[in-house]
């Protein structure tokens, strides 16, 4: 029995567009500073990082010491800030004012 060329380009295409994976859009990469207020040890510190890495969209962490703030790296397109501070206040931190765009 020999398969028609149609069938057979039909079938390629059917296979083809179920082994594809869509990638969902991604926005522009944002980055603010958050102020946590009496946030000292590394303990506390470390415990920041873990609760911003869990926020979907959040893309990266890091903490200056000089200025006493995180940085926080976010997909704007996946979060926004009132979500990474709600993370942070449901962690049982207090965010010290509103958090500012880094350029």
């Amino acid at each position: 029995m020999r398969l028609k060329p149609v069938f057979v380009f039909s079938l390629l295409l059917i296979l083809l567009s179920a082994l594809t994976v869509s990638q969902p859009a991604h926005g522009a990469e944002s980055k603010v500073e958050i102020k946590i207020a009496d946030c000292k040890t590394c303990a506390q510190k470390a415990r920041v990082g873990v609760i911003l890495e869990n926020v979907d969209g959040v893309t990266g962490t890091d903490y200056d010491a000089r200025k006493e703030v995180f940085v926080v790296s976010f997909d704007d397109k996946m979060t926004n800030v009132d979500s990474i501070s709600k993370a942070l206040i449901e962690g049982g931190f207090h965010v010290r004012g509103r958090p500012t765009p880094v350029k």
